[in-house]
């Protein structure tokens, strides 16, 4: 049984999708596990095929399934047949409400059926085979589409936090050092990811390096990038799209042009999601910080816990446990789906891509990729430190730049001057 847990836990960073045939709808041994592990590994799918009275998804799922109603032959035989790129953007034009989320999901599958590709830093979308344009003519074109531009939509990814310093995720930076110094130096932790998985001998220590690490990133000052975006925008209308949880969005452009799709380091919520509540972690989070002052560990009482059912609370971020896909994070989605409902076929509409990596192309590259293959207006800006990725079927509608964002964006802002 242990081997079995291990193997699964290796499979919970990936894109896995869980396909389940005809398990009646109350079934506890099969179903009800199968759709919990769903729950908890946040980037799993599920999928069931059965008779419509036997069809029963948990409703903390809902977002990642998909029930296919009647008979399993029929069915199999039709995903046979079926093309596995089809065009899902183009239904767009043909829904009376527009919904953001529903391109991630599609995304989603397209990523877990070649998860394999993406896991060796590619993509499943065929590119062109068109010589990018030498870096200032990409700079030009850039700087041209903004001008032009009447609705642009950023979307931000973890590459623009690190472009501007906040680059102590992954790696043993001197950046991590600085803040991390003491549990680097006492538990031999490099990255700050990596402190996340670290086998704590006691909640209050994990709490202790998860609060130092909460606490980093609430009152990290705005970043180069983002301050660059805001005068690239200048008075252009524009919406702010992010998978970042690090507040940098929010500490720079007004909370109603930022959607947060991923969650947001300033608010707790409960573990077992007994309630749909988020509430303020930025003032608990300080009181543990001065708690634990040079030490690594905080006071058992400060570890906060649900008045409900007594379980812990964690972030209100995918990626550490039991997201909460409730009120805040529907209202998160509205925000970006309503703007691009209101102004996507309202003159000419640029998507700005930065740092996107190869873990969530979902959330951002793909939607904004099928956006702009069927908008006719729409136009696609990439910048990307590792990977120059411009789609065959937008070749003429897109430019990848490959490099820092930190200097694209500054050279973007020397050629709208002139």
């Amino acid at each position: 049984m242990e081997a079995k847990a291990a193997q699964l836990r290796k499979l919970r960073p990936k894109g896995v999708v869980q396909l389940e045939l005809g398990i009646g709808a109350n079934n506890q041994m099969l179903k009800a596990p199968m759709m919990e592990m769903v729950s908890q590994f946040p980037y799993w799918f599920f999928i069931t095929m059965n008779l419509a009275k036997e069809i029963n998804i948990l409703p903390t799922i809902r977002k990642r399934s998909l029930a296919l109603k009647g008979d399993i032959a029929r069915n199999l035989a039709q995903l046979k047949a079926a093309s596995p790129n089809d065009d899902f953007a183009a239904k767009v034009s043909q829904t009376n409400t527009f919904n953001y989320e529903n391109l991630v999901m599609q995304t989603q599958l397209n990523y877990s059926s070649y998860y394999s590709i993406y896991a060796q830093g590619g993509t499943a979308v065929k590119l062109t085979e068109e010589k990018p344009l030498p870096y200032d003519q990409q700079i030009k074109l850039f700087a041209q589409k903004v001008k032009e531009a009447d609705h642009i939509v950023i979307g931000g990814a973890s590459g623009l936090s690190a472009a501007g310093g906040g680059d102590f995720y992954y790696k043993d930076t001197p950046s991590f050092y600085k803040y991390f110094g003491k549990f680097a130096k006492k538990y031999g932790i490099k990255g700050d990811f990596a402190g996340m998985k670290y086998p704590w001998k006691t909640r209050e220590e994990f709490w202790g390096y998860l609060a130092t690490f909460l606490y980093t990133t609430q009152h990290a000052p705005v970043r180069q990038p983002y301050k660059d975006l805001k005068k690239i925008i200048g008075d252009k209308d524009y919406f702010f799209l992010t998978t970042n949880q690090d507040t940098q969005a929010i500490k720079e452009f007004p909370e109603d042009k930022v959607a947060e799709i991923q969650g947001d380091h300033r608010f707790f919520q409960y573990s077992q999601q007994c309630t749909d509540d988020v509430w303020d972690a930025v003032q608990p989070v300080e009181d543990m910080v001065k708690a634990m002052d040079d030490g690594t560990a905080i006071p058992t009482e400060m570890i906060p816990k649900c008045l409900h059912c007594g379980a812990e609370a964690f972030p209100w971020v995918r990626g550490y446990g039991n997201f909460l896909e409730g009120t805040r994070y529907h209202q998160e989605y509205a925000k970006i789906s309503q703007y691009l409902e209101k102004n996507m076929n309202d003159g000419k509409i640029l998507f700005i891509e930065l740092g996107v990596g190869r873990m969530t192309p979902m959330f951002i590259q793909e939607p904004f990729w099928a956006l702009t293959k069927n908008l006719p207006q729409a136009y696609d800006v990439m910048v990307n430190r590792d990977f120059q990725f411009l789609p065959q079927e937008i070749e003429d509608k897109g430019v990848a730049i490959k490099g820092d964002i930190n200097q694209v964006l500054d050279d973007v802002l020397v050629e709208l001057a002139k």
